[in-house]
């Protein structure tokens, strides 16, 4: 029978970690592939690989003649475009069955119905308009079918959809009407756009489209400007459209995340989750498991649980089959386009023609091409830029300034193909992607992520090329197109010996993978490309608010520089690749957030003190930018063993408060009244180790803050001091990863989202994130409730002491150094205070640190 001690440990320690709110960001199916491809060698991955290519050449050629009676049955330009590409539908369903049964995964197979069938409408063609059934405006809304891979709204879910009001999309002679509504996109977008629309229609993707025969109003195209290099994607504004449809599904998109837990989990040794990645929908997900186990608790069920919770948590183990995960990247050409509509006339578009195209050359670059021109009411730069003579044009006066009148040419497109911007087509294509997904990990058993076009398959260096013909062989065979010219393989840093394809670094997802195959790392950075043009904007915005002179040799007045909303709109989203590396980084993302809004940013730009603040902000931005380390994954950091920290704090804060409010200042004696005191414990190497530390002294900063003193602050504070005592007692942090355990909502949510209301609570978090950085501490905040963080909440009321040692006679209560830790991290944090609120804590006469 155990001992008093023994049984507390056991029912308020840590769980075991599949049972934090660790969610994968991997299908289930995952593990069987992973299993397969860590306990099979490099020759029989081999030889099964070219069985598979073998079987599926053989199968190509079984089900030609089925095929082709399939493909017969389809409407004509639905034929035409499988027929171009060579689709074999029934090759491609035959594979997806055989995926579906070999991936050992119950969700998967229980479903396989709704995913053979959005199979089945990538044959026949999606509904992308109401007018495909029946050529009526609808009565109700239409129901976007289920793919078979997400999960299921619920009711409330649905009914805050069909809440929304149906909006009147004009059809018959309405719909023949171009729009006349000011371009509002640049010379430079619309011309690099309309390239891009002559390309498609030299592609068979978009045609010329009758204007009197239109029975719904088109879409307008327009382009949005992505990636570095610079591109641009013509976009359809669907909105109207889009609120006739409503999702039966929660369409989920696999990031960069889901191809870094691939890779970690290639590299760990066991099943194990990726702790480090975690996020709010984690900590969701591990506040429901936390309060489902305490009823569990209170109800008496939690004797079985207990014996399952503590004893996995002292050491990790698992198979040596683990190995270093080389990369081979693959993009999907034109997949939106490669899905077929049922529909092509109610699946148009208006094109705007730029000025310096004739109609002559219109011709020539568009055939049968039918066009009308339109008045339109332009800005004077707008038409200067876009080309248009306007010495003799009307003009009239508006709120907006003075605008000219100007003929616009306007021309009407079809396309086959789903369109980018239709959510229907985003569902459909995304739900192509897991189907693909699956068959590549199930059927040829290749450990891949795909985010919708984007294909990273991961394997050993020596297997690494068999998986990348594989894949591009089955995709071959089954008609879909891959773009040749970004395929690439990353396998190592040596001396390339094959061709340029091969490197030691791929950019996927926006981040940068480079490979150390020598030290067993893969180094996860933002793009250099990108972080130079996040300085040279952030550069230039801060030369814009303080008005410097554009041509300083000019010294004309008119010439002085001024910000823009784009501008800020384009260096938000820029930092933000930043966040998926580093915490910090989101924290400090959200100090645009109110320049961000229109009205705000036209308000705030006038006045002095926000223009300072702004330049405070976007410098403290820099400042990361400069000093960012990349994120690495290495074996070692795969194979850490988890120990879990328990911290708790106590305080009575009211008589504080109160004088705080009366305008009085608290000296130290009124700080030793209210007696606010930090606790922490862990287990450690079979010993119990327990500090405490009484509060003798808070900075006047704290106090004077706006959000006020609070327990929250101090919790925070015990927290991040847990996990520095911890390494002080000989936890190195190279070999444990600190699962650590609060029972504060609010200090959980700051330490996962990276966001909290109090200035005090951010700044903390702050510190505390690039201190564990600069360490490379890696740690997992978990919420534990009060009933269950008994033995902290004792550590932290120092009249509870002995208590404790009668509990635990053989523990360890450590408290040197703790008063060092404190004022280290009220110094750390008084610095990031500052950083991000651009007050100076001096200047509120704040009390430097003596602790005692």
């Amino acid at each position: 029978m155990n001992d008093f001690g023994d049984d507390v440990d056991l029912q308020y320690e840590g769980r075991p970690k599949e049972q934090y709110g660790i969610s994968s960001h991997l299908p289930n199916y995952f593990k069987a592939v992973i299993k397969f491809i860590e306990e099979s060698s490099i020759e029989e991955v081999l030889y099964l690989r070219k069985c598979l290519a073998q079987e599926i050449l053989h199968l190509s050629e079984a089900t030609s003649e089925e095929n082709q009676r399939l493909i017969s049955t389809l409407k004509p330009h639905i034929r035409a475009m499988f027929t171009k590409n060579r689709r074999n539908v029934v090759l491609e369903k035959l594979l997806l069955k055989r995926a579906i049964r070999l991936s050992g995964c119950h969700e998967i197979m229980s479903r396989e119905p709704e995913i053979l069938d959005l199979l089945d409408r990538s044959t026949f063609g999606v509904v992308t308009d109401s007018a495909d059934s029946d050529g009526s405006a609808p009565a109700e809304r239409i129901p976007i079918p289920p793919t078979g891979f997400w999960r299921m709204l619920n009711d409330d879910e649905l009914q805050k959809q069909w809440s929304r009001k149906i909006p009147d999309i004009p059809r018959g002679s309405k719909a023949q009407r171009p729009p006349s509504v000011e371009i509002w996109w640049g010379s430079w977008e619309w011309s690099k756009m309309y390239e891009k629309i002559l390309e498609g229609v030299r592609g068979g993707i978009w045609k010329s489209m009758k204007i009197s025969e239109l029975q719904v109003a088109p879409a307008l195209i327009f382009p949005v400007v992505q990636g570095s290099p610079v591109k641009v994607r013509p976009c359809v504004d669907l909105r109207r459209r889009n609120a006739v449809f409503y999702t039966v599904e929660k369409m989920r998109l696999l990031n960069n995340r889901a191809t870094r837990e691939l890779q970690f989990r290639l590299m760990a040794k066991g099943e194990e989750y990726p702790l480090a990645f975690h996020s709010k929908k984690d900590l969701m997900q591990d506040l429901s498991r936390e309060r489902a186990l305490v009823n569990a608790i209170k109800a008496g069920q939690a004797v079985e649980d207990r014996n399952e919770a503590f004893q996995p948590l002292e050491s990790i183990s698992g198979s040596s089959t683990s190995f270093f995960p080389y990369a081979s990247q693959h993009d999907l050409a034109g997949w939106y386009y490669q899905t077929p509509v049922k529909s092509p006339e109610s699946n148009t578009v208006w094109l705007s023609v730029p000025n310096s195209v004739s109609k002559d050359q219109l011709g020539l670059d568009i055939p049968n091409a039918d066009s009308v021109l339109v008045d339109s009411w332009l800005s004077i730069e707008k038409a200067v830029e876009a080309g248009f003579c306007i010495d003799k044009a009307p003009r009239k006066s508006t709120q907006r300034g003075v605008l000219v009148k100007v003929p616009v040419r306007w021309v009407c497109l079809s396309s086959d193909g789903a369109v980018f911007g239709s959510i229907v087509s985003v569902h459909e294509c995304v739900g192509q992607s897991e189907a693909l997904m699956l068959l590549t990990n199930c059927a040829l058993r290749i450990p891949s992520t795909i985010y919708v076009d984007d294909a990273n398959l991961q394997d050993r260096m020596e297997c690494i090329d068999s998986a990348a013909f594989l894949y591009s062989f089955t995709l071959l065979m089954i008609g879909r197109i891959e773009a040749e010219e970004k395929f690439k393989i990353m396998k190592n840093s040596s001396p390339l010996s094959r061709d340029e394809l091969i490197s030691a670094s791929l950019v996927h997802l926006g981040l940068s993978h480079t490979l150390y195959p020598q030290l067993g790392e893969i180094h996860y950075q933002v793009p250099e490309s990108k972080s130079e043009k996040l300085l040279s904007l952030i550069d230039g915005a801060v030369l814009d608010i303080k008005g410097e002179l554009m041509d300083p040799e000019s010294g004309l007045e008119s010439a002085r520089r001024k910000l823009v909303l784009d501008t800020i709109l384009a260096i938000s989203g820029l930092f933000r690749w930043h966040e998926q590396l580093s915490r910090a980084s989101s924290l400090f993302a959200s100090t645009l957030n109110y320049w961000m809004d229109p009205l705000k940013f036209s308000r705030g730009i006038k006045k002095r003190a926000r223009r300072k603040g702004l330049i405070h902000n976007l410098l403290t931005m820099r400042e990361i930018v400069v000093r960012r380390k990349p994120s690495i994954l290495s074996f070692r950091s795969t194979g850490k063993t988890i120990i879990n920290l328990f911290s708790d704090a106590c305080g009575e804060f009211s008589s504080i408060q109160k004088m705080i409010k009366a305008g009085k200042s608290p000296t130290n004696e009124d700080i030793r009244k209210a007696e606010i005191q930090l606790g922490g414990y862990m287990r450690w190497q079979g010993h119990r180790y327990i500090w405490f530390y009484r509060v003798s002294s808070v900075p006047d900063w704290i106090m004077l803050s706006s959000s006020g003193i609070h327990i929250g602050i101090f919790e925070l504070l015990a927290y991040c001091i847990n996990i520095r005592w911890a390494m002080t007692m000989g936890v190195s942090q190279s070999d444990y990863l600190f699962v650590s355990h609060c029972d504060n909502l609010g200090d959980c949510f700051s330490l996962v989202r990276s966001a909290s209301s109090c200035e005090v609570v951010r700044s903390i978090s702050s510190s505390w994130f690039l201190t564990a950085e600069d360490l490379e501490i890696e740690y997992y905040p978990v919420w534990l409730s009060g009933s269950r963080n008994v033995v902290a909440d004792k550590a932290s009321r120092l009249r509870k002491i002995e208590h404790i040692r009668k509990m635990f006679p053989d523990a360890i209560i450590r408290h040197q150094g703790i008063p060092a830790l404190y004022a280290d991290l009220v110094m750390s944090t008084e610095k990031h205070y500052e950083l991000l609120t651009g007050i100076d804590p001096g200047g509120a006469n704040a009390k430097r640190i003596r602790a005692r």
